[in-house]
């Protein structure tokens, strides 16, 4: 069994990430019924702003006591979907400040797949450029395959749905075999870590 966990880049009013969120859970749900998906929301964590990870903070009195359940729920993850925007040309504050409490015990040697969103035609690129490298940084592989959807609004409906007015109307061809390789890299990495080669 493999646990897929989709983590939400964006805490605005109005957000479109729940429309993605939306789709790739259908989406999963049809092509891999096997998969367990827990979502991680930044808005519901609602997390103070970073001053260290947690397994320095973890015995401190001070400490968000939604972080440790929010680690359970991270090292149970075998893969990720980043969802994300971007702002101002890189990645969402609440983003980071979500991920940063956390590091390679967290995230080591797990796959990352990155889907980001715009309502214009570029599809949070410049989300997906900065992503690269930092969730790298953090310890998850990225695959090579990436996501992008541009007029998020008019591709995918509030249930995750094709838009019927959509200007991307062969979305799920193109995310299929991106899931497909998140998936196969999850799989792959979680017999790894299991037989013990990241140690």
């Amino acid at each position: 069994m493999v646990t897929i966990g989709i983590v939400i880049g964006s805490v605005r009013p109005g957000r479109q990430a729940t429309r993605v969120v939306e789709f790739v859970k259908k989406q999963l749900a049809q092509t891999n019924p096997d998969i367990l998906i827990t979502v991680i929301d930044p808005l519901e964590e609602n997390l103070p702003l970073l001053i260290n990870r947690y397994e320095y903070i973890k015995n401190s009195p001070d400490t968000p006591t939604n972080l440790a359940p929010l680690r359970e729920k991270l090292v149970a993850c075998d893969g990720y979907f980043i969802v994300s925007t971007e702002y101002n040309h890189t990645i969402p504050p609440a983003l980071t400040n979500t991920l940063d409490y956390f590091w390679q015990a967290e995230y080591g040697h797990k796959p990352v797949g990155i889907i980001t969103y715009s309502m214009g035609q570029l599809g949070g690129f410049g989300a997906a450029i900065a992503l690269f490298p930092y969730l790298n940084g953090l310890g998850m592989i990225t695959i090579p395959k990436k996501f992008a959807i541009g007029a998020v609004h008019t591709a995918l409906t509030d249930e995750g749905e094709v838009g019927s007015s959509s200007t991307f109307p062969n979305i799920i061809e193109v995310f299929t075999p991106f899931c497909k390789e998140l998936i196969a890299y999850a799989r792959l990495l979680k017999e790894g870590r299991a037989a013990g080669f990241h140690q």
